[in-house]
């Protein structure tokens, strides 16, 4: 386990970013990667939410109201991120996944933030191609072993993570079929003595390297 302070982030290392362009495909569906480590100004932010409008708007709204889109466009600004999008020959983004190096309780873990895929571009199992270059770069994080700051280094990284809104059944589906558990921290279902079942906002859930 990372030795660092918990919920620190960290730029992914120049060594990281390259195994990054190694492992996410430069072309999709016929469109083109594009990386990003910070994005620049609100237009680079507007491509973002609007994609995501097309995809996952309407969970957004009902947990934070119609200014999700707002609160969103300031999110992306974390430090840290790294943003891996794929564009259209008008430079269209098209599908995108978001990636996040951090610690928690756990020690070192590479979260997704956010992965989506234009509604135009659903049959071509992008997705599955996304999640599975994420996976890659986790184990070879972890193999490289390079020094993110004093005390922490890659090699002590365990997981993958991600939150998921609970009422988004096809996404829980997705990601439990890809090996992923409900985590210690995450919100859980109440059952009331009737046997309904209430469901959290969202669900936090782990993947443990190598699976």
């Amino acid at each position: 386990m990372s030795t660092c302070e918990p919920y620190q982030d960290y730029h992914i290392p120049s060594e990281g970013l390259a195994i990054l362009n190694n492992v996410f495909p430069e072309e999709i569906a016929s469109l083109k990667r594009q990386v990003k480590t910070h994005l620049n100004n609100e237009s680079d932010t507007d491509e973002y939410t609007q994609l995501m409008q097309l995809t996952i708007a309407s969970h957004y709204i009902a947990r934070d109201g119609p200014d999700w889109a707002e609160k969103k466009r300031e999110e992306l600004t974390l430090e840290g991120l790294t943003f891996v999008g794929y564009y259209d020959d008008s430079n269209q983004l098209k599908a995108f996944i978001t990636i996040l190096l951090t610690t928690d309780d756990w020690g070192l873990v590479l979260y997704l933030y956010e992965i989506h895929v234009h509604p135009d571009y659903h049959s071509r199992h992008i997705g599955s191609q996304l999640i599975t270059s994420f996976h890659k770069l986790a184990v070879l994080l972890q193999q490289c072993g390079t020094m993110l700051d004093s005390n922490t280094c890659a090699s002590h990284l365990n997981s993958t993570k991600l939150t998921v809104f609970s009422d988004n059944d096809r996404a829980v589906q997705w990601y439990t079929k890809l090996g992923y558990l409900l985590s210690d921290e995450s919100p859980q279902n109440k059952v009331l003595r009737s046997g309904r079942v209430i469901k959290p906002a969202y669900y936090i859930l782990y993947r443990p390297l190598g699976l």
